[in-house]
């Protein structure tokens, strides 16, 4: 059945693979775009909170505190929650239906003028849940089947409705209502007639940290710090392309002189079928060479159309990723994204010292390169070698000494940032799922290269880390988990032992504390 499944997902894939394909790099750009989304979002909050403070302290202003959560009962038979009528609660209310921290009534009736304040709204999320009267074993009814713990919800606005007040307990209470939608169709108490029998609920609502004004201003900086990187990359490929352009007199200079050097090396009959070759592929190869470049730059166009369509609605509507797999890719992109950056970097100072003139050109290369473990490095170390050798404006024993300096230095700097700094960042910063055998890591790639081309080579080690972290943390026969996990990471006491004596230790421990207290109260 296993083999059955696997080859129709080959199938579908290889004949996907231009839907697949933008599908892929979206999920893979979406998952840390949204979580620094979500990072600027929170940063921004705060820096508001601190400027209404600080407003507040200057201008001496009378200001209620606003809590970080509010008790609400949800009666059987009602559509409403009820919430306590004190200034707390009033200012909570205020800044869930406000855009930012502090604003006051004014703004609120000019949204409500303009009507855009359900633009601005923030969200509330439920985080406890239970009867008033403390039995867990009552079922709930089916009017508040959509009032669940850990959902989050749109408030009703606060500051447009006629409020009911209940004075026969000698308490002054909101009535408010909770929806799923910002459209206030899909109620999340839905009143029955005639009313239950059943105990009250119980809840307390968490206002969200975020708001539409917040994130509008996280999304801005994360769409100016990829335009600002993007740039960067750009200036460094036209700066490459132009020296390039500019000293193609020289490159073909070097190539005729080594040419000339192997010459006397080569047989005359090897001598004369290289150039026979080189010929060729000149007149004839380098046509058909463009036009099947030109078609693949088609085909990239519409996959970049299509990825950016994908990145656009996964950024507006998040999907519900699992958050330790996006901790897992987040890890990746992070740790691999500083390596790639100081990989090609020091091999950017290599190539300035060793006077090649498009350096710049190689630095975007080495850095993209190198996201392909194993593989990428040794791809933009070859790529470099014509650079030095065929460049003209140096003698040739000037360039073969820069090349014997490249391949020393080069593999003293792959040895520095993958053998020690990335093992290290690995091993430190939470990246042990990324941790495999060398020859698990060719096959992968061999593998996701088959299905997905460029794009599997780049997801191969994120896709496995994920599928490992799944097989770490399930309740998996040690039997049948501990040898797969061996056979990945290539070592009985590697990454993964640690992370399931952790889990156990914790699990453990929480077993205990629950035993003593359930003793205690025993005793009592």
């Amino acid at each position: 059945m296993i083999i059955v499944c696997f080859g129709v997902f080959v199938f579908i894939t290889r004949n996907l693979r231009d839907t697949i394909t933008p599908l892929c790099w979206a999920a893979f750009f979406a998952v840390p775009s949204t979580l620094l989304i979500s990072y600027l979002d929170r940063l921004i909050n705060a820096v508001m909170s601190r400027l209404v403070q600080l407003w507040h302290r200057m201008w001496g202003s009378r200001r209620v505190e606003c809590p970080e959560f509010v008790h609400f009962v949800a009666a059987h038979g009602d559509s409403h929650i009820c919430l306590d009528n004190a200034p707390g609660t009033a200012a909570f209310l205020r800044k869930v239906n406000t855009p930012c921290i502090g604003c006051g009534a004014g703004l609120l009736k000019l949204l409500q003028v303009l009507r855009l304040e359900s633009c601005f709204r923030r969200r509330v999320k439920i985080v406890s849940l239970s009867l008033q009267d403390g039995t867990d074993g009552e079922s709930l009814g089916p009017e508040v089947n959509r009032l669940v713990q850990g959902w989050t919800y749109y408030a009703s606005s606060a500051g447009t409705r006629d409020f009911a007040f209940d004075g026969e307990e000698g308490l002054t209470t909101i009535r408010l209502e909770l929806f799923l939608d910002a459209s206030e169709q899909y109620a999340a108490v839905i009143p029955t007639s005639p009313p239950t029998t059943r105990s009250n609920i119980n809840g307390t609502l968490e206002m969200d940290k975020s708001s539409s004004l917040s994130w509008l201003v996280a999304l801005l900086l994360t769409l100016l710090l990829v335009s600002a990187g993007m740039w960067f990359f750009i200036e460094c490929i036209t700066l490459g392309v132009q020296s390039f352009t500019a000293n193609l007199d020289d490159y073909k200079k070097g190539v005729e002189d080594f040419l000339n050097l192997v010459k006397p090396i080569l047989p005359e009959s090897t001598w004369k079928e290289l150039q026979q070759k080189i010929t060729s592929f000149l007149t004839n190869e380098l046509g058909t060479l463009a036009s099947q470049l030109a078609s693949s730059l088609e085909s990239l166009s519409f996959q970049a159309l299509m990825f950016f369509v994908y990145l656009f609605f996964w950024i507006f509507e998040p999907l519900p990723v699992s958050s330790p797999v996006a901790e897992v890719f987040k890890s990746y992109l992070l740790m691999k994204t500083f390596i790639c950056l100081l990989f090609s970097a020091l091999m950017s100072v290599l190539l300035m010292c060793l006077q090649c003139k498009i350096w710049s050109l190689f630095f975007v290369l080495t850095f993209l390169l190198n996201f392909i473990p194993e593989i990428g490095a040794i791809a933009s170390a070859i790529l470099t070698v014509p650079a030095i050798l065929f460049d003209g404006h140096l003698p040739m024993e000037r360039r073969l000494e820069n090349l014997i300096w490249l391949v020393i230095m080069g593999t003293a700097i792959k040895v520095f940032t993958g053998n020690v700094v990335e093992v290290q960042m690995y091993a430190t910063m939470g990246g042990q799922f990324m941790r495999m055998h060398p020859v698990i890591i060719m096959a992968l790639i061999m593998l996701f290269s088959s299905l997905l081309g460029v794009t599997g080579m780049f997801l191969a080690v994120p896709s496995m880390a994920a599928v490992k972290y799944y097989l770490v943390s399930t309740d998996m026969p040690d039997q049948f988990q501990h040898p797969l996990l061996v056979a990945i990471e290539g070592d009985a006491t590697g990454p993964h032992k640690n992370f399931v004596d952790q889990k156990r230790i914790q699990q453990h421990a929480a077993t205990t504390s629950n035993a003593a207290s359930t003793v205690e109260l025993a005793t009592s």
